[in-house]
This record gives structure tokens, C-alpha cells and sequence, in this order.
């Protein structure tokens, strides 16, 4: 029985589920905050179009390159020669991303701990946050990243449905195309996002180690690339379309616009409104709450246990291959570990939390550093 389809079904579910990192995570709720369901959707679609175009262009570099099943692996190793340190960065960026998301759009707003004991809160809840991706990734790999990731999927449609069936009144009033509080945003126009997001997440994939190594690996298992990223781009698009609607929700529940301490420069930045809401209006341990830290929690950790393994194979490989007398002076088993790069992860998390940063501080380095190396590749 050809049961190819199902390949692509469960690498899609992967795929998704490793691009939903802290900037499509809580992003998707800032653009509907700042410009509505217009805002969102036009955050999404580039989304998900972005993943089904590198799924659809590199199963072309796959077939007409020499090679079988290891074509698309032969043209990386040539691809990725100008761009080795960019794919590293590029990669710390979107695990840091992740991480200060994740930490400071839940952790924070839950005021676990407070005053002298904050900086040790932090600290911990990094800490475990980077050991669980470290631990989940060491024990999957990428031959196997798929089926926990299908039972993590699985998770995933029970918060989704728990809080869907939880939502009372399920629509408050019908979804408007604009802005439920258009006076809240004073930053640049829908218009101003608009270029630079939509040539950004056209381009992002190809520089992320994590879609290389699964593109590689699904045309090494003879799946096709296209429908498998296919499939990733529309359960990506699903998975934002749920998140930045309830954030609509949680708005026009609200009835008034959610209290936001302007930013360092400014601007009112709400990623955490609905971790704010799911906070303060259940009582602690219910089960809407705990539904939606799943959710985020299950986001974060799938798209940390991918970039374990995408910085394992891209380090292993590259240091093999160097004949750099200072490499050969360190032991390859600390070169090649991840360990170091998510230790320096948790430093860039940290200092992003305790300057107050936003998540949009990043995307300024991702959009003015990566987009060009991007489109030259």
C-alpha cells in the first residue's frame, strides 16, 4: 500500500508546527490587534504561501539535480558554502525569538514570582524551557521528528477545540475588517507592514536550517516536497487564523481596549492580551487557561526540539568537513553540540526580557540583516 500521502500529511504537520515560532506565535495577535482581520490576513497568507513556494521550488532543485534521493542534499552542501554563518545566525535569531516569546508573552504576565525573586524566575523558566527543546530534539531526531510531532499535533487540536467549545458566546458580534480599536495603534500604516512583511516571509524559509534538513529528508524518504509543504503551509495558516481570531474575540469581548504600557518607543505592543485575559478572568487551574499555556507551550517546544536537531546535523557536518587548526584544538563533541548555541539562546532572551524589549526590536535585525542574504541566495 502507498502510503505516501500520509508521509506528507504527518511531514506537513511538522512543518508547520516547527514555523510556529515566537514571531508567527504572537505576532498573529499584534497584527489584529493593530489593523484587525485585514492585519491578520495579510500577516498569514505570505505565511503560508512562503512555505508552499520553498516546498514547490526546492522539489524542482531536488528533480533536476543528479544524485536519486540524495540530490537535494548534494545542492545544499553547494547552496549553503557562502551562507554557513548566516544559516547559524539566522537560526539563533529564530530560537531567541521563540524562547523571549514564549517567556515573556506567558511567564511574565503570570507573575509567578515578583520583586527580589523575578531574575531567579526567569532564569529557571529559560532554563527549562531550552532543556525541554534540548531533550525532546536529542530523543526524535529528524527520522522520527515527524511522529512526535504528530503526537504533539494531536495535543494541539484538543487546546484548540477545548477553547473553542469553551467561548461564550462563541462570536460576540460578527468580525469587522478594521481594527476594533483603531485609536490604540499610533505606529506605522497597515500599508508600512505591509512590503516589508510580505517579501520577508516569502524569503524566510531559505535561510532556516530547519526546512532545509526536512526537505532533505522528505525527498530522501521519496515523499514529495511540494505536498508535504503544501500541507505545512495550510495547517500553519489554520493555526494563525485560530490564534489571531481569538485574540479578535478576547477584544471585542472586552468591550474596551485591553490596558497596554507603551514600549520604549512608544508604541502600544499587546502580544500577551489574551494570555492577560485567560489570566485574570478564570480562576487559576481552569481548564480554558491551561488550554491556551498548552497551546503556546506545544508551539514553542516543536519549533525548539527542530532547530536541536537542524543546529546537530548543520554543525556535525560542517565541522567534519573543516581543516581549521583552531577547530581541530576543541573537542568535536562540544563543536557539534547545540548545547553552547542554546546556551547563548537563553543570554539573548534574558537581556531581551530585562531591557524590555518587543518581539518587533527582532524582527528590525531579521528584516535589515537577513531579507537581502535572503533574496541573493
Amino acid at each position: 500500500m502507498n502510503l505516501r500521502w500520509l508521509n506528507a500529511i504527518l511531514w506537513g504537520n511538522s512543518v508547520a508546527l516547527s514555523w510556529m515560532w515566537g514571531l508567527g506565535l504572537f505576532f498573529s495577535v499584534q497584527m489584529t490587534y493593530m489593523f484587525g482581520l485585514q492585519g491578520l490576513l495579510m500577516f498569514a497568507v505570505p505565511n503560508a504561501v512562503g512555505l508552499a513556494l520553498f516546498g514547490f521550488l526546492t522539489q524542482i532543485v531536488a528533480d533536476k539535480h543528479s544524485g536519486g534521493q540524495e540530490s537535494l542534499a548534494l545542492f545544499f552542501d553547494k547552496f549553503s558554502k557562502p551562507f554557513r554563518l548566516i544559516l547559524y545566525i539566522y537560526q539563533i535569531v529564530a530560537l531567541s525569538l521563540t524562547v523571549f516569546g514564549l517567556v515573556n508573552y506567558l511567564f511574565v504576565p503570570l507573575q509567578l514570582a515578583t520583586g527580589a525573586l523575578f531574575g531567579l524566575y526567569l532564569c529557571l523558566v529559560v532554563f527549562v524551557v531550552l532543556a525541554a527543546g534540548c531533550l525532546f530534539g536529542e530523543e526524535f531526531g529528524i527520522q522520527k521528528i515527524k511522529l512526535g510531532h504528530a503526537m504533539m499535533g494531536g495535543l494541539l487540536v484538543l487546546c484548540v477545540g477545548t477553547i473553542l467549545f469553551g467561548l461564550d458566546p462563541f462570536s460576540p458580534e460578527p468580525f469587522q475588517w478594521k481594527a476594533p480599536f483603531p485609536a490604540e495603534w499610533t505606529g506605522p500604516s497597515f500599508f508600512g507592514y505591509a512590503i516589508p512583511l510580505v517579501i520577508g516571509l516569502l524569503v524566510g524559509p531559505w535561510l532556516d536550517l530547519q526546512h532545509w534538513q526536512r526537505a532533505i529528508q522528505i525527498h530522501r524518504e521519496n515523499t514529495s516536497i511540494r505536498t508535504s509543504y503544501i500541507w505545512g503551509g495550510s495547517i500553519f495558516f489554520l493555526m494563525l487564523l485560530f490564534h489571531g481570531c481569538l485574540a479578535f474575540w478576547v477584544m471585542t469581548k472586552m468591550g474596551v481596549a485591553p490596558a497596554v504600557t507603551p514600549a520604549l518607543d512608544g508604541f502600544k505592543y499587546a502580544h500577551d492580551l489574551v494570555t492577560n485575559y485567560f489570566n485574570t478572568t478564570f480562576q487559576p487551574g481552569s481548564i480554558m487557561p491551561m488550554a491556551y499555556y498548552s497551546f503556546l507551550a506545544i508551539c514553542a517546544l516543536t519549533t525548539l526540539d527542530s532547530g536541536y536537531i537542524a543546529l546537530k546535523w548543520f554543525l556535525e557536518k560542517n565541522i567534519e568537513k573543516s581543516d581549521n587548526m583552531l577547530v581541530s584544538l576543541i573537542p568535536k563533541q562540544i563543536l557539534g553540540s547545540p548545547i553552547p548555541t542554546f546556551f547563548i539562546v537563553g543570554l539573548i532572551t534574558l537581556g531581551g526580557i530585562l531591557a524590555k524589549l518587543e518581539l518587533e526590536y527582532f524582527m528590525v535585525f531579521y528584516a535589515s540583516f537577513f531579507v537581502g542574504y535572503a533574496s541573493l541566495a
